[in-house]
C-alpha cells in the first residue's frame, strides 16, 4: 500500500496543474442562423488543466449561464429544444489523454457530454505560461455538430434555419493550482 501511495504521489508531481479564472476567460461559441453568424458564451464554468506525463483536463460548464447578449435568444437556448437546462444543467469535458505537440501546442482527446449525450472529441489547444506569474493562457478552437448532441430538436433540427456546425472557442487565464509543481 505504501508503494502505491509513493507511485501516485510521484505521478501527480509530473503534472503541472492549473485552474481557470472565470473572470478572465470565456467558453464561447459561434453558430449560424439563416446564414447570419451569432456568438455566445457561457459565463459559469470550472475545471482543471494538468500538463505533463499524467496530463488531464476536466471542465464543467453551467448551461444556464449561456449569454448571447440577446435575452430572447438566451431564453430559447436554455429551453427544452436546445440545452434544456432544467434536465441537463451541466455540459462537461473529461480528457482521456493530453498529448504535447511541441511549441506550447497540445491536443486533448476525451469525452464531451452535452444533454446527456457523450461523444469522443479531440481538441487542439495552446498553453502559454507567464514566466514567474503563476498564470498561463489557454486558447482552444474546434468544430462540433450540434445535432450529434441533440441540441436543436423539433423545428430546430432543420439545418436550413440553424446550421449543424458550431465553432467552440475557449480563451482562459489559468492560475497555478495550489500545491502544483
Amino acid at each position: 500500500m505504501l508503494a502505491f501511495a509513493v507511485c501516485a504521489a510521484a505521478a501527480s508531481a509530473r503534472a503541472e496543474c492549473w485552474a481557470p479564472r472565470a473572470s478572465d476567460g470565456q467558453v464561447g461559441f459561434t453558430a449560424r442562423q439563416a446564414g447570419a453568424a451569432f456568438r455566445g458564451r457561457f459565463t459559469s464554468f470550472a475545471g482543471e488543466v494538468c500538463i505533463g506525463e499524467q496530463g488531464r483536463i476536466r471542465v464543467a460548464v453551467r448551461t444556464a449561464s449561456v449569454d448571447t447578449r440577446l435575452p430572447e435568444l438566451d431564453e430559447a437556448l436554455r429551453g427544452p429544444e436546445f440545452f434544456d437546462v432544467r434536465r441537463w444543467p451541466q455540459a462537461s469535458f473529461e480528457s482521456d489523454a493530453v498529448k504535447a505537440l511541441g511549441g506550447g501546442r497540445y491536443e486533448a482527446a476525451g469525452k464531451l457530454t452535452i444533454r446527456d449525450v457523450t461523444r469522443s472529441v479531440a481538441v487542439p489547444f495552446t498553453l502559454r505560461p507567464e514566466a514567474g506569474a503563476g498564470r498561463a493562457r489557454l486558447e482552444a478552437r474546434t468544430m462540433l455538430q450540434r445535432l450529434d448532441y441533440g441540441v436543436g430538436v423539433g423545428q430546430w433540427a432543420d439545418t436550413r434555419w440553424l446550421d449543424d456546425a458550431v465553432e467552440l472557442s475557449i480563451v482562459l487565464t489559468l492560475q497555478r493550482a495550489a500545491g502544483a509543481q
